[in-house]
């Protein structure tokens, strides 16, 4: 079996990551020598924090499973499956696509990790339309185990190759058989970000204090269930009434809130340029980013025990 990554950005290189670590061989392509560079340098210092959890003994022979390529061609030659992770502009995806009509036979199935365009525009810019799917990762891709894949015309049996291949790196694999924007989880997502720009705009709460309600209330649960589950273990007469109560109070604006556009007007974007709703000013991010790397392996290995 033989697994080609397209872009070896954060999400190219964590998802080519994730296939060495299942002992897949898997060829990370990118057109720039320095992205390349880049991923060998950040997938080595994602393989020591696995060495340092024991859950790997040789990082040597987990980056032995990744080869590096430039050359377009020889990046997708005898893959069996192909996985695009190139920047979601539409040109650069329309550009590459019509290149892979020309280099891939009908055999191959080409997944997209796009979060932003609908399976059918792509399916616009690719020959082989039925052999085309979108497989949804989540960063760090390595780590997070949730996959959505999204299909609409592919056979059963080229579905169940892709499920089975993701299991086969641990991931946990949902199935939307119909486009949807935000697929699943990022509407999910949305939906508590819309109540929460709204219990900020009307001064209800902190910024800090929604965090906080989050990450030490649903979001414990969350961890361990959905919220069918929590639902079910709370009493369906109790949430009957919860909805009834709340659902008609929610907030439903179709509007982006105010703080946000203000915020990317003044380009404070969050970590990339040190400060959003939060200051990052004072804050180590690269030591940042291994922590939260590390609280998300604890919580992973205490789910599984």
């Amino acid at each position: 079996m033989s697994v080609t990554i397209l872009g070896a950005g954060i999400m190219g290189r964590t998802i080519a990551l994730s296939f060495a670590l299942a002992n897949i061989k898997v060829k990370l392509f990118d057109v720039k020598k320095e992205s390349l560079e880049l991923a060998h340098n950040k997938i080595n210092e994602h393989l020591q924090i696995q060495k340092e959890y024991k859950l790997i003994e040789d990082s040597t022979v987990v980056m032995n499973n990744i080869t590096f390529i430039e050359n377009l061609e020889e990046a997708v030659s005898e893959s069996d499956i192909i996985i695009e992770a190139v920047p979601e502009v539409l040109s650069i995806k329309e550009q590459l696509y019509h290149a892979l009509s020309e280099l891939l036979s009908e055999e191959v199935i080409v997944a997209s990790n796009t979060s932003t365009f609908s399976l059918e525009k792509l399916q616009k810019l690719y020959q082989h339309q039925n052999k085309i799917c979108i497989t949804h990762y989540f960063n760090p891709g390595h780590l997070v185990p949730l996959v959505e894949v999204v299909t609409n015309s592919m056979s059963e049996e080229d579905i169940n190759y892709v499920r089975s291949l993701l299991e086969q790196c641990g991931k946990e694999v949902i199935i939307l058989r119909q486009d949807i924007d935000g697929f699943v989880a990022n509407r999910l997502q949305a939906a508590l970000l819309r109540e929460a720009f709204n219990l900020v705009e009307n001064n209800i709460a902190t910024i800090e204090d929604i965090d906080k309600a989050v990450k030490y209330g649903p979001g414990l649960r969350w961890a361990l269930n959905g919220p069918f589950e929590i639902a079910d273990f709370g009493g369906l007469d109790t949430w009957d009434k919860v909805v009834s109560n709340l659902f008609p109070d929610l907030s439903n604006r179709q509007d982006t809130p105010e703080i946000l556009t203000e915020k990317n007007e003044i380009n404070e974007l969050g970590t990339k340029t040190g400060k959003g709703f939060y200051d990052y000013s004072n804050v180590d991010l690269v030591n940042a980013e291994k922590d939260r790397e590390k609280q998300l392996i604890e919580i992973l290995i205490t789910k599984n025990k």
